[in-house]
């Protein structure tokens, strides 16, 4: 890739996170700037191709403009790029096997058989992990049906919650600067913030006590989704609360 066509990646993402930057976004948050602006089609500038992007990766750009500014949004070169970090290469061999040979089977059942064959530990790579490697893998992402991509999606309130955690404001305490967290809980058919709150860090201990105030205002959900991976303790929690 040219310096050139990383150039042009780093404005195009500028271009998303612009209004977070200079502080003119119209969201109530920007959380609700990351979720709005995921849900829409870009065309990505170097393949002309359309694309939608996560919240996370918005944050994420976000995040790493705040810190390095234009150069933090190219890309990086890497030796593993569009292969995922997480599956491992025996499972996405074999993933790549099923669809060959059967081109309707849906992602649960391909899920299901990587676990029976001994390619992944269900308690170490969840069905999320599959799909999202599918989704992003461009031979694979079309054979994905529709009505399969809908069943991401929770029918019921109570469902599932999912939490992800966002900068505020930097508020100044004892002439000290310090950076807020905003970690929220958000039920998924509803698209309803249970509960949301600002803590000085953004850790496992903040998110669970969000979640116990979450519980307290609507209960105990099915299922919830964390973008978090030092939560060691959240199915204790689940137990007890």
């Amino acid at each position: 890739m040219t310096e050139e066509e990383k150039q042009t990646i780093a404005l195009f993402k500028y271009s998303l996170i612009a209004p977070l930057v200079a502080g003119s976004y119209m969201e109530a948050s920007k959380a609700e700037y990351y979720r709005n602006t995921a849900g829409k089609e870009y065309t990505f500038p170097t393949t002309g191709e359309k694309t939608c992007y996560s919240a996370g990766a918005l944050k994420k750009w976000y995040c790493d403009y705040t810190k390095l500014g234009l150069d933090g949004l190219k890309p990086n070169t890497r030796c593993d790029l569009g292969r995922s970090r997480k599956l491992p290469e025996g499972a996405i061999r074999k993933i790549h096997e099923y669809r060959q040979q059967m081109p309707y089977i849906t992602v649960r059942k391909i899920y299901a058989g990587l676990i029976k064959e001994g390619y992944i530990n269900q308690k170490d790579i969840s069905i999320d992990s599959v799909y999202r490697y599918m989704r992003n893998n461009s031979e694979l992402k079309n054979s994905i049906p529709t009505e399969e991509c809908l069943s991401f999606e929770f029918e019921h309130a109570g469902d599932c919650w999912q939490a992800d955690s966002s900068h505020g404001p930097t508020i100044t305490v004892g002439g000290k600067k310090i950076t807020t967290w905003l970690i929220a809980f958000q039920d998924d058919a509803s698209r309803m913030i249970v509960h949301g709150e600002f803590f000085e860090n953004d850790n496992a201990a903040n998110v669970q006590l969000c979640f116990k105030k979450a519980i307290g205002k609507a209960g105990k959900p099915k299922r919830i989704y964390l973008d978090y991976s030092d939560i060691t303790t959240m199915p204790i929690f689940l137990r007890t609360a």
